[in-house]
């Protein structure tokens, strides 16, 4: 194909030379007579390309496609299928985005479309009447212009796809749950949802837990204590004795499962503890929680403390440590590691020696009043212990991970980020 351009343009040059001879006859002067030729040529050159330029600025437009064969009707035949190409990827392109902008729209939720600057690009209905954005008129202006929160503005600093709540400015009693999602390379999809039915009822599960917690607690705290007494009085028979040992075991369990469900309440709410955070020494929690056991070894690296609220990281470490020390049978090795990684993140684990817990029961260990009761193990407890450890391993942005299996025994690892990760070494 290539040769047969180039061969046809050399003969049209060299046909177009055999004018020098009757132009050199007519003016007498040879020299001249090829210049004339050569230059007629190039305007002819000129002028192709002259027709190519303005089929182009035509928007190629069929009627203004140049012809003249060779390689102008090569170069147009490229031209006119690149344009084909061009338009068949602009209407999928098209397509697809009619397709998303209709789905989106369907969506119950407000969904926003931002730039690398955080302005708007596009925008359904529902963003009008949770955002208060008019897409037809705020398209181009920066979102936390619009609606403006601390909590937005942090979150579009620093990118996560974390869910953030976050209280109406223009509706008190709407609350709202942000997550920003990357969408394309340079674009972010916000999404926006109403909470405030579920905030709601969230708040009144809690204040119902609170109260019911604080009126059992009371009389529950009094049996207690009578128990206590008595069990330990010289004037019971042995068969009383035994009942009253029972009892007061049982009212023992009901306060420390009040005493649970009080705490966790607590961690539930977010506002009432975020100025909290101090940095908080590890070795002197997981020293006073192991309670000299002996079966249990440590390892800490006493430089190392973490950024975090007190009450909350000794609840944590003593519930871990009692957890694996309860559901293991007594002399059941234990390790405690307190260590920072490669990447100065803080990291804690425990790990026991003693039966696997079994595999179908591993993703709900976490879960509230959920308990594993296998034949070695003793599944007495409030099962809180790991819900509590949940939360607080939540609000610090740490992750937790379980591992347990045949000749291993289970391992519980928490790994903090390096934001609350504190290293005291010189």
């Amino acid at each position: 194909m290539k040769s047969a351009i180039i061969s046809k343009e050399l003969n049209r040059f060299l046909i177009s030379l055999l004018f020098v001879i009757p132009i050199g006859m007519l003016i007498n002067n040879w020299l001249l007579a090829f210049g004339i030729v050569v230059f007629l040529y190039v305007i002819w050159l000129y002028y192709k390309i002259f027709q190519i330029s303005n089929w182009l600025e035509s928007g190629l437009k069929p009627e203004n496609m140049p012809f003249g064969g060779g390689v102008w009707e090569r170069l147009s035949y490229h031209i006119n299928q690149t344009n084909k190409k061009s338009k068949n990827s602009k209407e999928k392109s098209n397509t697809l985005l009619k397709h998303f902008q209709g789905i989106v729209r369907g969506i119950p939720f407000a969904t926003v479309v931002l730039n690398n600057n955080n302005e708007i690009e596009w925008a359904n209905k529902m963003s009008s009447k949770l955002l208060k954005i008019k897409p037809e008129l705020d398209i181009g202006r920066r979102i936390d212009n619009l609606f403006r929160d601390t909590k937005l503005s942090a979150m579009l600093a620093e990118p996560s796809e974390k869910e953030v709540e976050i209280v109406s400015p223009y509706n008190t009693t709407l609350v709202l749950s942000f997550r920003l999602l990357p969408f394309q390379a340079k674009s972010k999809l916000l999404i926006v949802r109403d909470i405030s039915e579920r905030f709601r009822l969230m708040e009144r599960q809690k204040s119902f837990v609170e109260k019911a917690s604080h009126e059992l607690k009371t009389p529950l705290t009094s049996i207690y204590g009578y128990l206590d007494i008595m069990r330990t009085s010289k004037n019971i028979k042995a068969n009383e004795k035994e009942m009253l040992e029972e009892s007061f075991e049982r009212a023992q369990s009901m306060v420390s499962l009040i005493e649970d469900l009080l705490f966790l309440s607590k961690l539930e709410d977010e506002s009432s503890l975020q100025n909290l955070f101090e940095a908080v020494a590890m070795e002197s929690l997981i020293k006073t929680s192991i309670k000299n056991n002996s079966n249990i070894d440590i390892s800490i690296e006493k430089d190392l403390h973490v950024k975090a609220i007190k009450v909350e990281m000794h609840s944590l470490v003593s519930n871990i440590i009692q957890n694996a020390i309860k559901h293991n049978p007594d002399g059941t090795k234990i390790e405690i590691k307190w260590y920072s990684d490669k990447y100065k993140r803080a990291n804690l684990e425990v790990r026991d020696y003693g039966q696997p817990i079994p595999k179908e029961h591993l993703d709900q260990l976490t879960e509230k009043f959920y308990r594993v009761s296998t034949s070695s193990s003793n599944s007495s407890g409030s099962g809180l212990g790991l819900s509590i450890v949940k939360s607080i391993v939540k609000r610090h942005d740490a992750k937790m991970k379980i591992i347990s299996k045949k000749d291993y025994g289970t391992a519980l690892k928490i790994q903090f980020p390096k934001d609350k990760t504190i290293l005291n070494k010189e």
